[in-house]
């Protein structure tokens, strides 16, 4: 991710946002006092949205976790489209 200082944004803002639009990248402005904020392309803040939303529930969170880890321990079936059972579904 890469960092610009408020002034820097403000003298540069036209190529910073279509910097971060075209490398799909986030971009941390930061303030003289430290705090910051982020620019982002949209479809990246959907995906995270997405993300926090299905994070929420505790429940789904730990599925959602145990799969990963199960996932990097290689416990997973790998299956293509014509091979799955679509009337279980």
């Amino acid at each position: 991710m890469t960092a610009y200082s408020l002034k820097y944004f403000e003298e540069n803002a036209g190529r910073i946002v279509r910097e971060a639009s075209d490398n799909s990248e986030m971009i941390t402005v930061t303030f003289d006092n430290g705090e910051s904020v982020v620019i982002m392309p949209s479809s990246k803040a959907a995906g995270l949205d997405e993300s926090e939303r299905l994070s929420a529930n505790p429940v789904n969170r730990h599925h959602i976790l145990a799969s990963i880890e199960e996932y990097r321990q290689g416990r997973v079936i790998s299956k293509t489209l014509d091979e799955l059972d679509t009337s279980q579904l």
